[in-house]
């Protein structure tokens, strides 16, 4: 008998953050960067990327890179607007990843999205 392993989620953190043009949202514990014109636009290209990359990652068995977080100044910057930004606001995000190909040991992809504005 073969014993499966339980699926899990893959859990990021996600900055969005107006600049002057546009939005930008960085997921941090991959260090992915997409823009967007309003805020849900770039978390949107955010995740789709993600996804890609995990595609990418699972296809041609490279998991072992998958992971590549964002510099230090990144993460103090998202702790700094999460606990003191009155501005800031908090959704997290449950996308479910598609079973093709070869097996990735995640079922779902959960965003915390942070959106200063």
């Amino acid at each position: 008998m073969t014993r499966r392993t339980p699926d899990m989620p893959i859990h990021v953190n996600v900055l969005v953050e107006p600049q002057e043009d546009c939005f930008v949202a960085h997921c941090l514990e991959l260090d992915i960067v997409a823009t967007g014109d309003s805020a849900d636009a770039a978390f949107r290209d955010v995740i789709d990327l993600i996804l890609a990359q995990l595609e990418y990652a699972v296809a041609n068995d490279n998991m072992e890179h998958f992971f590549n977080p964002a510099p230090p100044e990144a993460w103090s910057k998202l702790a700094a607007i999460r606990d003191k930004s009155p501005k800031c606001t908090y959704e997290r995000v449950q996308e479910p990843i598609a079973k093709t190909g070869k097996r990735t040991p995640f079922e779902r992809l959960e965003a915390d999205r942070y959106c200063y504005a």
